[in-house]
């Protein structure tokens, strides 16, 4: 409840910024400096809503994964921002991590690893105290670790935390899953976790994944270099508004873009007259899925991207997807890899 109020209140105050800042933009009188600053605010305004968005769908486990050379300790400092919301009034938060820390990871993972993490360390501490999340460096290695004042742990309950429904809380009061989610991420992603604990002395858990020394932390929001005025777009979404914006925004890359809606996709994909489909994962009546699967009857390699306001799992994982709200650097990105990933 104190979670979901308080990122009630950051949306609230990110459309406030939002609406405030276009309508200052949109003015006659306002000087063409103060446009372009209040229109820049309202679209970092827009991305601080989609990481939001992304926190949620990571605590209620329907993120779909997507790993990326990324910032552990960007990460860790954005996540830093909405963690005291959770830790209640008797719990202070410290952060320390080393500037530029890339690993290849999933945002939303490595989010629910924290936040898994630290729910753990203030359930620890009844009576109050300090949760310690840091990152750094240590030879090739990158350690996310967390530590707390708390009670610590036996021997015994030290072996069997990251049993699932293992919990040492009143029954209603925990699932005996966080642990287990941490546990199974890192096991998935062949991340080494380490537990250090006693009786009296608190716990400290580290989380030990790669140094990525030869690949850039990739840039999430340049556009590619790309050549897009060969590549004809069938661009599908049932909301109108969205599937105008999203073909504004690659007619100004260079693509070429049919938009359609879905009472008309079928026709336009037995049509024939497209190189990527670009389509809505959800929609009434004929859903993305189905329209893929239809084109995929039709060519057995046709490229397909889903852009999707639900961040669950694609029922066709070979199928590259963009969450909704995207930049169009990230939809350009998308397009582009399956262009060049079935040349």
């Amino acid at each position: 409840g104190r979670l979901a109020g308080g990122i009630a209140h950051d949306f609230n105050n990110l459309l406030q910024v939002v609406a405030g800042a276009l309508e200052v933009a949109q003015r006659d009188r306002t000087p063409p400096d103060r446009k372009d600053r209040y229109l820049k605010l309202a679209l970092d305004a827009t991305t601080r809503g989609a990481d939001l968005t992304r926190q949620l769908l990571a605590f209620g486990q329907r993120h779909a994964w997507q790993p990326r050379a990324l910032d552990l300790s960007r990460v860790i400092g954005e996540v830093g921002e909405w963690l005291p919301r959770l830790l209640g009034d008797h719990v202070t938060l410290e952060l320390r991590a080393e500037r530029q820390l890339p690993v290849f990871a999933d945002r939303g993972q490595i989010e629910q690893v924290v936040l898994n993490l630290v729910t753990n360390a203030r359930d620890a501490m009844p009576e109050g105290g300090t949760v310690e999340v840091s990152a750094e460096a240590r030879g090739r290695v990158v350690v996310l670790s967390v530590h707390d004042q708390g009670v610590g742990m036996s021997e015994e309950t030290r072996a069997r935390i990251f049993e699932p429904f293992f919990t040492t809380k009143e029954r209603g009061k925990g699932t005996g899953l966080g642990l287990a989610s941490v546990h199974g991420i890192a096991a998935q992603q062949g991340w080494e976790l380490r537990v250090e604990s006693a009786p009296g002395a608190g716990t400290t858990f580290e989380v030990r994944m790669p140094l990525i020394e030869d690949e850039p932390v990739s840039a999430e929001y340049e556009l590619p270099n790309i050549d897009a005025s060969a590549a004809r777009i069938l661009l599908v979404d049932d909301d109108p508004q969205v599937r105008n914006v999203l073909a504004a925004m690659l007619e100004d890359v260079g693509y070429d873009v049919t938009p359609a809606g879905p009472e008309t996709a079928l026709a336009e994909v037995e049509g024939g007259d497209w190189d990527v489909l670009v389509t809505d994962q959800q929609m009434p009546g004929l859903s993305g899925v189905e329209l893929a699967r239809a084109a995929r009857q039709l060519r057995s390699d046709a490229l397909i991207v889903f852009v999707s306001g639900d961040d669950a799992s694609s029922e066709e994982p070979d199928i590259h997807r963009v969450g909704k709200p995207c930049r169009a650097s990230e939809l350009v990105t998308a397009i582009e890899h399956v262009r060049t990933r079935d040349a």
